[in-house]
């Protein structure tokens, strides 16, 4: 019975033993495994937050060189815009220059309108002077008849221009039924051109003459009918044109084409010469309230409040 019991003790103990060393054993790899593990996540903690480094400064620097990018772009832009702006304000003087038949370049121009505003200066300062004025007076003075002497050549040049536009848009509807006649009489457009051109010398003639000249030294008929409408900028001439151009590259009739637009031309102008007259009234009336009603209600008025006042004196 003892023996019994001692030999299930001892059992016992040995599977203690047993379970306490494979405890033991696995307890110290799962350890190792574990501390393994941690630093697995570790390494790949750091490699991730590496990775994120790298990806936000790859961001910045990919965001830095759009912006520097879309900097040198704007920069580009804008110096573009100014040159083009440039260029086409030296092409509106020329333009306005070839109308007016000034045989002067933009450049030069520039120098014309610089020396007036000198002029201005130096005639202010003679004055001033004469006048004995005060230094501000004398400033304001120098600094206001500059700006003036070098308005002045802009603002005749604009007028002049535009009085010539006004004369090419007049005139052209008559060119336009002569040379409709003169065709269909058996002349070619340019000798129709020539012929009209020794008999009328308006402005609208001198530059049909300029273009058909540029044609003859050489120059396409396209690239001289459209620098002539870049130059005159009148939109009955550039309509003309533009229907000359097609007509020439689709082998249109001329004699067709010249009879249509002067139909349109001369519908045009009854139009332009019918919304003037409309417009006229309207613009009377300022005159006539400002000077012509004071006027008359004094003489009609006058003699009677003048015995107004007797009877009540």
């Amino acid at each position: 019975m003892f023996m019994d019991i001692l030999a299930l003790l001892i059992s016992f103990l040995v599977a203690v033993a047993i379970f306490g060393l494979f405890l033991g054993l696995f307890s110290g790899v799962g350890a190792g495994v574990d501390r393994q593990n941690e630093r697995i996540r570790d390494i790949r903690n750091e490699k991730e937050k590496s990775i994120a480094d790298d990806v936000k400064k790859e961001k910045v620097k990919v965001s830095e060189a759009i912006k520097r990018k879309k900097e040198e772009n704007r920069k580009k832009v804008a110096k573009r815009n100014r040159q083009k702006e440039k260029e086409n304000k030296h092409s509106t003087v020329d333009d306005m220059l070839a109308i007016v038949q000034w045989d002067i370049t933009s450049e030069q121009f520039l120098v014309i309108k610089l020396v007036c505003a000198l002029v201005g200066v130096i005639l202010s300062m003679i004055i001033c002077m004469r006048l004995h004025v005060g230094v501000n007076k004398f400033v304001l003075a120098m600094i206001f008849c500059g700006l003036v002497g070098m308005l002045i050549p802009g603002e005749m040049l604009k007028g002049k221009s535009k009085k010539y536009q006004e004369s090419i848009r007049l005139d052209l509807p008559d060119v336009m039924d002569l040379l409709v006649v003169s065709v269909e009489a058996g002349l070619g457009f340019d000798a129709a051109l020539m012929r009209l051109y020794e008999r009328n010398k308006t402005v609208v003639m001198e530059q049909l003459i300029q273009a058909t000249r540029d044609i003859q030294r050489g120059v396409s008929k396209r690239e001289a009918y459209l620098d002539l409408a870049q130059r005159c900028k009148v939109k009955e001439l550039t309509t003309f044109l533009t229907a000359m151009i097609q007509a020439d590259q689709l082998g249109t009739s001329i004699q067709t084409v010249l009879r249509s637009q002067a139909e349109v031309l001369r519908n045009e102008r009854k139009r332009t010469a019918a919304r003037k007259a409309k417009e006229a009234p309207v613009k009377m009336l300022i005159p006539m309230v400002l000077f012509v009603f004071p006027v008359i209600f004094i003489v009609l008025l006058g003699p009677a409040a003048l015995n107004i006042m007797d009877i009540l004196g």
